[in-house]
């Protein structure tokens, strides 16, 4: 792949705040799976509360941060370690601390334990 195509476009912000803090940058390098792990091209993602209260300041985290802690989308790599999904498997991604944060972003690395299919989970 060519290494402009290696970014991605995301939603985040730098520090705490309110809306207007929230930023789109498309120019954010796509993450890279590790043992165990899938990247998931981001088709839909839902709104919680819990966003909010991570852009607030209310749940801390470093920033810049990729909001976003629920979605749904496609497995586009699995790495070693991996047998329950396989490139092509539409999944949900359910999120959980601490990692509560990256689905609003164009593609996102998540664990295999925090994944399902319209099937189950894997």
């Amino acid at each position: 792949m060519a290494e402009h195509h290696r970014h991605m476009k995301a939603v985040l912000f730098d520090k705490p705040g309110h809306a207007d803090v929230l930023r789109i940058d498309p120019h954010v390098p796509i993450p890279k799976p590790g043992p165990g792990q899938v990247l998931v091209r981001v088709h839909a993602v839902g709104l919680n509360k819990v966003e909010v209260f991570i852009r607030e300041g209310m749940i801390p985290f470093p920033g810049p941060v990729i909001l976003g802690t629920d979605g749904a989308g496609v497995v586009e790599e699995v790495t070693h370690g991996v047998s329950d999904f396989r490139k092509g498997d539409r999944v949900a991604i359910y999120s959980k601390a601490p990692s509560m944060t990256g689905t609003y972003a164009e593609v996102r690395v998540q664990s295999t334990t925090r994944l399902c299919t319209p099937e189950g989970p894997g």
